[in-house]
């Protein structure tokens, strides 16, 4: 895997283009064809919206896949309908996509938690995140195609506590964990596009005992929520984008990944910027099945300031 540095306002793979950060206006209000409930656990009823592009979604003769969007939030905050992500859904429809965004159940919301059980509880809110989104995949493998939405060929979405989601659940599918039971044995998804995430494996270095689907990683390299390399710490064991794309090389995986140096978490909301590169990486690894890999490094000297965060069940004092 090559690796190479580029300046902002250059181009990746001719798809790449960054002439401002400043994020699309919030004014493209945009309707789903659909909204259902897809699982009702316990007192929540959890529901995805699903949009359809104008056209016929298809590309050289092959269907475009279904982009699913897994919010960010701290799995604390988020929901499946912020206009934030408008803009970003109207790009994707008006190249081809279909588009679903999903509910998740936020475990963190209303906690607070440090320490040593830190490790322990955000693994929690991991894993019933990804549990609702393998329940959401189910109902979409039996009820998708009165939609229009073909599950089997399902991308996925996500920036900070999303792209943390759909990377654990693609880790489990590989791994064929319990919670992956819910979905055929032979299941994967087409490809994932991972906006400043990490994946939580049980210990140690993460393992994929079945080959990934094409992924990928976009990631500031100081980055203070979602760690960019490897974060032991208060029971944690996270990989960011810089370990994981090395295991995913190892294990002969279609990678690409985009570095943004000395950029933080604003990564996590660069879906909105960056539709071209996610177009360009759907008909390349996805659509196009080349299995190729890249390594890019994007050095922005006027970079923006990077934002800090407080996440809202982490009590430690400190901005992130």
């Amino acid at each position: 895997m090559k690796r190479t540095a580029i300046t902002a306002f250059s181009l990746f793979f001719a798809a790449l283009s960054l002439p401002s950060l400043s994020l699309p206006a919030q004014d493209r209000a945009l309707v789903p064809d659909a909204t259902c409930v897809y699982a009702i656990k316990g007192m929540d009823t959890l529901r995805l919206d699903i949009f359809r592009p104008a056209g016929e979604a298809a590309w050289k003769g092959k269907a475009r896949p279904a982009v699913l969007n897994v919010t960010g939030g701290g799995f604390a905050g988020g929901t499946r309908d912020n206009s934030f992500f408008a803009p970003w859904f109207k790009d994707l429809l008006e190249m081809g996509y279909p588009v679903v965004s999903i509910d998740y159940r936020l475990y963190m919301k209303g906690r607070r938690v440090a320490g040593k059980n830190l490790g322990k509880e955000l693994q929690k809110a991991i894993d019933v995140a990804v549990e609702d989104l393998f329940s959401a995949t189910a109902w979409l493998l039996k009820n998708g195609g009165e939609y229009g939405i073909d599950a089997r060929n399902i991308v996925l979405a996500g920036g900070s506590a999303g792209a943390v989601t759909i990377l654990q659940a693609e880790y489990e599918l590989c791994n064929r964990s319990q919670m992956a039971s819910i979905l055929p044995d032979d299941f994967d998804y087409a490809g994932i596009m991972s906006f400043a995430g990490a994946v939580f494996p049980d210990a140690g270095r993460p393992s994929f005992v079945r080959k990934p689907c094409p992924i990928l990683l976009m990631h500031g390299t100081d980055d203070m929520v979602v760690p960019y390399g490897v974060y032991r710490k208060n029971g944690m064991n996270l990989y960011g984008s810089d370990p994981l794309a090395r295991v995913l090389e190892d294990d002969g995986a279609a990678c690409w990944t985009v570095r943004f140096d000395r950029l933080r978490h604003e990564v996590a909301g660069f879906m909105l910027v960056t539709a071209d590169l996610q177009d360009a990486f759907m008909k390349s690894e996805v659509m196009g099945c080349r299995g190729s890999s890249s390594d890019t490094i994007v050095n922005w000297p006027d970079k923006p300031t990077g934002k800090n965060y407080y996440l809202p069940w982490l009590y430690d004092g400190k901005k992130h």
